[in-house]
């Protein structure tokens, strides 16, 4: 778990999925033969909320400023 925290800088309430996570990814794509998957860089929260607000807006999420990229 520390090595979790630390090494990959997650979050504590993700470092203790990140392991079953990745073990259902792989499941996953042995059951469908695939050897790649495409994962969002969004959570489904987030997911949502792009969503909804390109569809309140009209204007696209990549339009959108966030700060981390001011």
């Amino acid at each position: 778990m520390e090595e979790r925290l630390n090494l990959l800088k997650l979050n504590p309430d993700r470092a203790d999925v990140i392991i079953p996570a990745a073990e259902i990814y792989i499941e996953v794509m042995r059951r469908g033969n695939a050897d790649r998957i495409l994962v969002p860089n969004v959570g489904l929260k987030d997911g949502l909320l792009y969503q909804l607000y390109e569809n309140v807006s009209g204007e696209p999420i990549s339009q959108v400023e966030f700060l981390d990229q001011i």
